[in-house]
């Protein structure tokens, strides 16, 4: 592996990791009861930040594939940069202070397994981790836990079958495989959907244009993590440009992304200056070339992320208005608004129809528990 993809894979793990201690933070702070888990010893209660922070681990082991090296490397990054953020960004310090301990929860789990050098064992604890929590987070739908349990026995048969093939004594574990953008569908990754099928974002639909998007849900529902999910499968393409806008100031963007970013706002005015300037790249491009119907180096297509709209198009006319046209026509010229939002209502897209549907129209997806109703409001609207 060459200097280029060590650095590549180490900014890819700092972000995981990152991503996975600001969710658990959040979620340790909803509050909630204890939980009850089996041990060697007996049934043991543990405290609902525990239980998170457990789970959250676990989603750290699984991210970067149980590999005790790159656990310990990211730990020890994200320690490093919790303490030089501690007095100008302590939001973002106390974030990655999380993620290093997930990260060492995470390898004390490795060694704790004698996977540390075993990769039949790695790949066994890979399989349980992910068992346990697709179980953790949908153990109130028995479907899920039943799908999950079966999913566990064939992976478990698998890395007992390839643990029989693989000859070589010092074989290493199959690298993270790192962004999923496929440039010939335009589309990525995000996760799995609700019926197990695995679910994409699309970046671009190849020769149409840039697809803007909503992302939906309660405070606390990962809509960020989700965001930077697209963000950074976006920042690792040289046809693509970031546009970030945090209205709220909340400045907790991961360092690889923000630093990616092309233009940046951190307050509601600086953001509805770069809806302008968005405005304008269209208007400008439909003069001097016309469509773009698939970025390149030269005519990048643009990724507008803009945290929390309904601080933004609230109340502000000429903010919806703006967006309106992103949306309606900015596709076609390499432009894209993606935007998250704490619920489908009306007023957080400015009391706009049209705004509200066109973020809709390709890339939609409501988190937590109010997701399906989001989900149906946002289908008659649409």
């Amino acid at each position: 592996m060459s200097f280029a993809e060590d650095r590549s894979q180490a900014v890819e793990d700092v972000v995981h990791a990152w991503t996975h201690g600001t969710d658990c933070l959040l979620r340790e702070a909803d509050g909630g009861s204890g939980e009850t888990v089996g041990t060697e010893t007996g049934p043991r209660m543990l405290s609902h930040a525990e239980a998170v922070q457990i789970v959250h681990a676990q989603l750290v082991l699984i991210a970067l594939g149980a590999d005790l090296g790159r656990l310990q490397t990211t730990a020890r990054t994200c320690y490093r940069t919790a303490v030089d953020a501690r007095l100008e960004r302590p939001e973002d310090a106390r974030a990655y202070a999380r993620a290093a301990d997930l990260c060492e929860r995470a390898a004390r789990l490795v060694v704790d397994a004698g996977a540390a050098g075993d990769d039949r064992a790695r790949r066994r604890l890979l399989a349980v981790a992910e068992h346990d929590t697709a179980v953790a987070t949908g153990a109130v739908d028995p479907e899920v836990a039943d799908r999950a349990r079966r999913v566990l026995e064939s992976a478990l048969s698998e890395a007992e079958n390839r643990g029989a093939r693989d000859t070589a004594p010092q074989q290493r574990g199959p690298r993270y495989p790192g962004p999923t953008y496929d440039e010939t569908t335009g589309r990525h990754r995000v996760g799995v959907g609700a019926t197990g099928e695995p679910a994409y974002w699309q970046l671009n639909t190849p020769g149409s244009g840039m697809e803007s998007g909503l992302i939906c849900g309660a405070p606390g529902s990962g809509k960020s993590s989700f965001l930077l999910m697209v963000l950074y499968e976006a920042a690792r393409r040289e046809e693509f440009t970031l546009w970030l806008a945090d209205p709220g100031g909340r400045h907790d963007t991961p360092a690889p992304i923000a630093e990616a970013a092309a233009r940046t706002a951190a307050t509601r005015e600086q953001t509805v200056d770069l809806l302008r300037d968005a405005v304008a790249v269209i208007a400008d491009r439909a003069r001097h070339h016309g469509p773009v119907p698939d970025p390149t180096d030269t005519w990048q297509g643009i990724v507008l992320a803009v945290e929390d709209c309904r601080l933004v198009f609230a109340d502000d006319l000429e903010a919806t208005r703006l967006a309106e046209r992103v949306v309606a026509v900015g596709g076609r010229f390499g432009v894209a608004l993606v935007v998250t939002a704490p619920d489908a209502d009306l007023a957080s897209f400015g009391g706009s129809l049209a705004l509200r549907a066109g973020l809709a129209r390709t890339n939609c997806f409501p988190l937590g528990p109010g997701g399906r109703q989001m989900l149906t409001a946002l289908g008659r609207a649409v």
